[in-house]
């Protein structure tokens, strides 16, 4: 999310979001778990930084958000944890986190089911 752009409504964020904070009670950086009723993966999406707060320590505040949310993950005995790296500066990031990449040129498809 850039700066100045609407806050999502509450019904599009994740219940399982963590967000890591500056020592004065600042959102940093922001991270949310998708879990399903099968124990094989779970999905990990919506990480967001607050362009505000000073970059210094931001690659290890995202690290140890993502570490964070994959114990929770792997606790509640999810074998996988998924994300999607939507450009090349993230697959790379991902990868320093511990990701490897799947299958390439994949389309990610959604059916409205309307409501």
């Amino acid at each position: 999310m850039a700066a100045g752009e609407p806050i999502p409504p509450r019904e599009l964020i994740p219940a399982l979001t963590y967000i890591l904070e500056t020592e004065d009670g600042v959102p940093w950086v922001c991270l949310s778990l998708i879990t399903f009723n099968t124990l094989f993966i779970s999905w990990s999406c919506g990480l967001v930084s607050n362009p505000e707060v000073p970059k210094k320590g931001r690659k290890e505040a995202v690290r140890q958000l993502w570490d964070h949310v994959a114990m929770i993950a792997k606790s509640a005995g999810y074998k996988n944890l998924l994300c999607i790296a939507p450009s090349e500066k993230l697959e790379k990031r991902y990868q320093e986190l511990g990701f490897v990449p799947t299958k390439r040129n994949q389309t990610f498809m959604v059916r409205e089911l309307g409501g």
